[in-house]
């Protein structure tokens, strides 16, 4: 029912008819007249009714005087090519969709011409905003580092002249603000046959945020190692500083000649000194006793101005700007005026020509994005304190490593290293948060997070009351102890006050005693024993036979077998070893002459 043309002797298999014959017409009429060649594209259907894409092309040949001797038109079924171009440009915008919903910026660079296109990240990533198409020496090699830059340059060189198929890559970018990104690039080149270059495909990742968060892991990780390793000496040296200072007590009792007496005391200056390193470690370590109390900062930085005022130089000015109404924390009091005066004695030291000394206090709330941020981190609310200088500063490598126990730039003599150290295991231990800011000339801030306790009251007075000690009594007091040697000496220091004494070694043997005598006023136990149970569980059995028991605990090295990683509970009281004899009398006398619970 179709007219049919004839093409070699053949019937062409299809008809075109209605609007596309129409165009189709037009095309092959308009190029006979003109003479000319013309190539369009028409809906055409086969004999059978399917529908296809069919390409016309015209050609006219002319004779000797030009005039149109005879057309050719030759037919192309293209339904196949417009179906791959379709399917290609779908594919490019998905490629495009897809780039641009990612994190990274995707770049295509055609080596040839040297354009490159990049995804939207370019812009939302590193703050550029580029056209469509752009060359690589004006957007990216311009932005390239200058240290970074002759190595990346050569390395991509190298890809493109050379058989491998990848090359990966990390270097410093800068942002449309200025500031640099570290990036880590990963790109793969096309080649032709030859194995020319053709085109390189890559992406870009801002990795300037993971890399801080590792390096804050790394750095948390070395730090809790040499706190492992300080918390596993410190129980038993300080078992022998124990008996070191005890010992050295009584000889100084005993022995008056000038020509010795040096000897004795020069030996109880050294064990002192060896006990003061060791409790700084703990600090560090996060193993020290802390006795928290509810607290108003604010209130204590009042009462602790006056020292510092005596402690830092009239050349340096000394500033107090404290909130008000700051929410009440629950940390150890002794422990934060340490390590408020640690802060400002490295302030100080920091400004040997005269300055300024702030100390700040704010209500302030860490959130999610920060705590993301700051490995170990507990969203909430918190009280800030801030201690700031306008000293020397630290430069980055120093700022890396200013937590870390013994390091130090100061002089030979002029300081341990252990400041920051112990200042940052008692904010840790505190379940706080510390941070150090500071620049080479413009001075040092550390500020410190102690979270808010909501359940927290303070006393009427602020303060706990004071007790009178008394140094001598007649009770009979239970102590435990593993180490012999230790339990040898406290025995005999209890004794010499007028206790009655009944020493064990572990906590069934201390049971077993306290089910015979009736009379035991106060147990006496060190935190750390063996047998099955520690001083803690010890204690939780004993005042559950005898509610009328006194307990005070000892300790070098408490191991989280308190509350809350060394963080004692309301009506413990801990006597850290080493100890004088002096401050055992005194502790000892203190919790027997507290009412009855």
């Amino acid at each position: 029912g179709h007219p049919v043309a004839s093409v070699i002797g053949k019937p062409i298999p299809f008809a075109v008819s209605g609007e596309p014959m129409t165009e189709a017409a037009a095309l092959i009429r308009k190029a006979i007249e003109d003479g000319a060649m013309a190539t369009g594209a028409v809906r055409a259907r086969r004999h059978d009714g399917s529908a296809f894409w069919m390409e016309v092309d015209v050609s006219s040949i002319r004779d000797a005087k030009g005039a149109v001797a005879n057309s050719i038109v030759v037919f192309h079924d293209i339904t196949d090519r417009r179906a791959a171009i379709e399917a290609l440009r779908t594919s490019e915008e998905r490629f495009r969709l897809v780039t641009n919903a990612t994190s990274d910026v995707v770049w295509d660079w055609d080596v040839h011409d040297g354009r490159c296109w990049y995804s939207s990240g370019m812009a939302t990533v590193f703050g550029h905003q580029i056209g469509e198409s752009e060359r690589i020496p004006t957007i990216w090699q311009e932005h390239l580092h200058p240290d970074d830059a002759m190595a990346v340059l050569q390395s991509m060189e190298d890809l493109i002249s050379g058989a491998n198929e990848s090359w990966s890559g990390t270097y410093r970018f800068r942002r449309g603000d200025g500031t640099w990104a570290t990036v880590n690039d990963r790109a793969f080149v096309v080649r032709d046959p030859s194995g020319r270059a053709l085109r390189v495909v890559g992406s870009m990742t801002d990795a300037t945020e993971r890399l801080a968060l590792e390096d804050q892991l790394r750095q948390a990780q070395k730090l809790e190692a040499v706190g492992q390793l300080t918390g596993g000496i410190a129980h038993d040296f300080n078992n022998l500083l124990t008996i070191i200072i005890g010992s050295a007590e009584i000889l100084a009792d005993t022995v008056k000649e000038p020509s010795r007496r040096w000897m004795v005391e020069a030996v109880m200056d050294a064990a002192e000194r060896g006990a003061a390193l060791v409790a700084r470690l703990m600090a560090f370590a996060r193993r020290q006793p802390l006795a928290p109390v509810p607290l108003d900062l604010g209130s204590a930085l009042m009462q602790l101005e006056s020292m510092l005022r005596r402690t830092i130089p009239n050349t340096i000015e000394i500033r107090m700007s404290l909130a008000p109404d700051l929410a009440i924390v629950s940390i150890d009091p002794n422990q934060f005026d340490n390590a408020i005066l640690n802060l400002c004695v490295n302030a100080r030291d920091a400004m040997p020509s005269g300055g300024t000394l702030i100390i700040e206090t704010a209500n302030t709330r860490l959130d999610e994005d920060y705590a993301r941020r700051n490995p170990g981190v507990e969203p909430g609310e918190y009280v800030a304190v801030s201690v700031s200088d306008s000293g020397s500063g630290m430069p980055k490598d120093v700022l890396a490593r200013a937590f870390e126990p013994f390091f130090s730039t100061k002089a030979s003599g002029k300081g341990t290293g252990m400041g920051l150290s112990m200042v940052f295991g008692f904010v840790k231990q505190s379940r706080g948060h510390i941070k150090l800011y500071s620049e080479p000339g413009q001075g040092t801030t550390v500020r410190l997070y102690f979270p808010h306790d909501r359940a927290a009251t303070l006393p009427e007075d602020g303060r706990a009351a004071d007790i009178p000690m008394r140094w001598q009594g007649n009770e009979h007091i239970l102590m435990v102890e593993d180490d012999p040697a230790v339990r040898k000496h406290v025995a005999e220091l209890l004794t010499s006050f007028g206790y009655r004494v009944t020493a064990a070694g572990s906590g069934p043997e201390a049971l077993a005693a306290l089910d015979e005598l009736s009379e035991v006023a106060l147990l006496f136990t060190d935190v750390v024993l063996p047998g099955g149970l520690n001083g803690r569980e010890l204690a939780d059995q004993a005042l559950a036979q005898r509610p009328d028991l006194r307990v005070l605990f000892t300790s070098g090295y408490t191991r989280n077998v308190m509350l809350n990683d060394g963080r004692l509970g309301p009506g413990f009281d801990l006597l850290s070893k080493p100890y004088r004899r002096t401050e055992l009398a005194a502790k000892v006398r203190e919790v027997l002459d507290r009412p009855a619970p």
